[in-house]
């Protein structure tokens, strides 16, 4: 199923390279290997290489699997098995040709290396084992590890996308092209959804013949003339099955057809007579047409679409096994089949060495080889065990995949392994060695660690139970989500109050353990300047460890101290994450550090930062100087700062409004010294002051009648020591009295002298909430009020003016007919209106012909 729409010929356009251009730079080690994108490869639409796809996407996912990435080869660099001195000049530039490549076979395997390259780099670390990057055709494996004293040879294979599969999106794919070019020219906006039915793909013993096909869909398109039908400008959705039962069912005629077809997707008679029409041109190419559906949608937009990712539906009545649709497990098995046979007969090993084949598997299949319902699992095992045993220099075969299974992530240690029984002895590899070097996941029925879990609300003895099974079996834990799970239950069992010390001992043992622990699966560390929420929804064993840590303070309280600053400087902002969530418990027992931390922490990511605001709302509880501290390092930070709404730190406005609702709520004077100090210095920038002034605006300071006096106060300073201040929290003010009926005018008159003379920004709810205000308080003082409407008049252009213009003219004329003005005040405001109506007086005399009249612009 594809989606085409209207686009200029086969080539991306400019800013999508730009775009990709501008991710990539984020990453220094990418960008090198790929040289911002410059080859013209990159221009062809067709270019589907996996990182310039993602720098494309430029989402939060893609933008995780660049860093990830980059990480992995800069670690595979630094201890020099990829990129390095110690490798060739032929095998490095190999390595970065098959990475920049746009065919699937090279970009894909060479990424599968760095994946299994860098597994091998967290179990072995920098020796014991060594990596052929980038080689081809070579008799060296691409991995050699040593097994305690025996030399182990590693051949990676990676399967895709089964041929069928493969074939049929090359089909898609050929057609999608061949028609963006010819629907280029229509001038019309429009997505089309396309939904083929495979099994009318041209076809024989062999498989799939692509160009047959090719040329039978777009026969197919040509028969139903799809430019002339998108030109009809009609939403159609056509559904060519149910078309077919309906003319098998029925003898219609190709107007009943039509009137058929028109009745069903459109309610205005026009289209139903255009629809006819085009139906008798096309003659029967609707009853015959090979696609399932044809979904035509008129866009008001002039955006430009490509071709979409395919989506394969599979029917109940596609379950023939010799239907070319049918994407089957049969075709899954054959290409293990044929890995296992291209691989055997190689013989890229050293003879005599024991000799593994990894097959890295992108196939959904293996999401689910864990489930017992699986049907899959036993076929395959079997076909696998066939296989090898025709290769007795081969000992064994290891299936895995980087899939997402239950929440968790599968790698190489939780794959497959099947043993060769043929080989010898010395050639043999047990599931039980691989598990002894880490390199699988122990499987073994006595650690159920799901059953020791503790639960909300369990038995204190329960829980101690199940906390002393744990400590027994935690040797034999190296799989991430078991070491995590096991820590969230330490985490919840120390909770507990009166527990031995004996068994502190050895908890606090394993958390330090824990926080100093690599997870096997990598867990990824993120810059300070790029984080989202969704980036961290992932655990680590650190961060977790991390959390327990803070429990064990009054137990060791110097060596965790020790380990608590180690890990708030952690190259993994979920560290430092848990850290920042725990400040409070260290405060408890150590004030200084926990505002050292603090203070270091407050310069970290955006993410960190409003963790961080319940520590620093627990300091300002205190009355503890250090919040200060803490206020007046932002504070520098942002000191000459002009006000730009959209770049407020969440940090920064949370601390001013604490200390504007403790100066104001509380009467603290200390808080009251701290504002008056910040809003008459005038070194500080327009940020700090609007913040500030912002923070009185929030409801529960303006609905406090006590606070009026003291809110005109810290405005007048505001506003009288800024040049040019913000109306944004000023219009914020007005809003929140207008709300509250109340006017405030004599004090407020300043301000709006003043804003008066500042040009209006478009369709600004500011201008919204000033104007209303006005509307509501105008009777209080109409002589001063009619100054300000000409000064509104007279400083904004039309242009400035026009999403304003119905509630000035309202103002206006409700003050010309109240008739308390001076007349010659009415006539300056009548003279200023003539002027502004006069650039278009037709359009303004139609629009606002009731105001005009109101005014005694326009004769009733």
């Amino acid at each position: 199923m594809l989606t085409i729409g209207h686009c200029v010929g086969n080539e991306r356009t400019e800013w999508q390279i730009e775009k990709a251009k501008k991710i990539i730079k984020k990453y220094p080690l990418l960008n090198e290997i790929f040289q911002d994108f410059t080859n013209i490869s990159f221009s062809d639409i067709s270019n589907q290489n996996t990182i310039f796809r993602k720098c494309i996407m430029d989402t939060v996912e893609s933008n995780l699997y660049l860093r990830e990435i980059e990480q992995k080869i800069l670690a595979l660099k630094e201890n020099e098995k990829i990129l390095s001195s110690q490798n060739s000049t032929e095998q490095n530039k190999n390595f970065i040709t098959k990475l920049k490549s746009n065919r699937p076979s090279d970009y894909l395997s060479v990424i599968a290396e760095l994946q299994t390259a860098f597994e091998f780099l967290i179990v072995f670390g920098k020796n014991n084992w060594s990596y052929e990057a980038g080689k081809k055709n070579e008799k060296k494996p691409d991995f050699r590890v040593v097994f305690g004293q025996r030399e182990v040879d590693m051949e990676l294979i990676s399967v895709m996308k089964g041929d069928t599969r493969t074939k049929i999106e090359t089909v898609f794919d050929e057609v999608c092209l061949r028609y963006l070019c010819r629907l280029a020219k229509l001038k019309t906006n429009f997505t089309i959804l396309i939904g083929i039915d495979t099994r009318s793909l041209v076809g024989d013993k062999s498989g799939i013949r692509e160009r047959d096909s090719i040329n039978k869909l777009v026969k197919g398109l040509d028969d139903l003339k799809l430019k002339k039908m998108i030109n009809l400008g009609i939403d159609l959705n056509l559904d060519f099955c149910e078309i077919k039962k309906i003319r098998n069912n029925y003898k219609f005629t190709i107007k009943d057809l039509g009137v058929f077809l028109a009745n069903h997707y459109s309610n205005r008679t026009s289209d139903v007579n255009a629809l006819t029409r085009h139906i008798k041109k096309i003659k029967y190419g609707f009853i015959d047409s090979p696609f399932e559906f044809i979904s035509i949608k008129h866009e008001a937009t002039s955006q430009c679409v490509a071709i979409h990712p395919i989506d394969f539906h599979e029917k109940e009545d596609y379950k023939d096994p010799k239907s070319l649709a049918t994407i089957s497990n049969d075709s899954y098995i054959d290409q293990i089949r044929r890995a296992i046979k291209k691989k055997g007969k190689k013989g890229q090993r050293k003879k005599g060495n024991p000799a593994i084949i990894l097959i890295e598997t992108f196939n959904e299949h293996l999401q689910h080889y864990d489930d017992t319902d699986f049907e899959l699992l036993p076929e395959l095992v079997k076909c696998i065990q066939e296989e090898i045993k025709v290769f007795p220099n081969v000992s064994g075969v290891l299936l895995y995949g980087y899939v997402k299974f239950d929440k968790m992530e599968r790698h190489l240690f939780d794959g497959i392994y099947i043993k060769n029984e043929n080989a010898s002895e010395a050639l043999s590899i047990s599931i039980e060695d691989l598990q002894e070097y880490n390199l699988m996941r122990r499987v073994d029925p006595q650690l159920e660690i799901n059953d020791l879990i503790i639960e909300k609300n369990e038995e204190t003895e329960i829980q101690r139970e199940k906390i002393n099974k744990l400590i027994n079996i935690y040797p034999k834990l190296v799989n991430k989500d078991d070491l995590i799970l096991m820590l969230k239950s330490i985490y919840s069992f120390l909770l507990n109050d009166n527990i031995d010390n004996d068994l502190l001992e050895k908890l606090n043992k394993i958390i330090k353990e824990c926080c100093i622990h690599t997870d096997p699966s990598g867990t990824t560390p993120f810059d300070s300047s790029d984080c989202t929420g969704v980036m961290l929804m992932k655990s680590g064993v650190r961060n977790c460890a991390t959390y327990c840590l803070f429990r064990f303070l009054k137990n060791d309280k110097e060596s965790n101290l020790l380990f608590i600053s180690r890990m708030s400087v952690d190259e993994n902002t979920l560290v430092r994450e848990a850290v920042a969530d725990n400040l409070i418990n260290l405060y408890v027992i150590d004030r200084m550090e926990s505002l050292r931390i603090a203070t270091q922490l407050i310069q970290d990511n955006q993410r960190i930062k409003c963790i961080l605001i319940k520590f620093i709302n627990h300091l300002a509880s205190q009355n503890d100087q250090g919040f200060f501290t803490l206020a007046k390092f932002m504070i520098n930070k942002y000191k000459q700062e002009s006000y730009i709404r959209s770049e407020i730190d969440p940090m920064l406005s949370n601390m001013l409004r604490i200390v504007v609702k403790k100066g104001l709520c509380d009467k603290d004077q200390n808080y009251l010294n701290f504002i008056d100090a910040k809003i008459d210095n005038k070194e500080i920038g327009s940020l700090i002051k609007t913040v500030i002034a912002l923070a009185i605006t929030y409801d529960d300071l303006l609905n406090d009648n006590k606070l009026k006096n003291k809110i005109i106060e810290i405005f007048t300073k505001i506003y009288s020591s800024s040049e040019n201040p913000e109306m944004y929290p000023f219009s914020q003010l007005l809003n929140g009295l207008c709300k509250n009926k109340k006017s405030f005018m004599p004090e407020i008159s300043p301000f709006l002298e003043k804003i008066s003379t500042i040009e209006l920004k478009g369709p600004d709810y500011d201008n919204f909430y000033i104007l209303d205000y006005l509307r509501l308080f105008w009777k209080e003082n109409p002589e001063f009020l009619a100054s300000i409407m000409n000064k509104f008049i007279t400083t904004n252009t039309i242009n400035n003016l026009v999403y304003n213009l119905n509630s000035i003219l309202q103002i206006i004329a409700d003050l010309i007919t109240d008739g308390k003005l001076l007349p010659v005040v009415v006539q300056d405001l009548k003279k200023s209106i003539m002027h502004l109506i006069s650039f278009d007086e037709p359009f303004f005399k139609r629009l606002y012909e009731k105001q005009l009249m109101k005014i005694g612009i326009i004769n009733s």
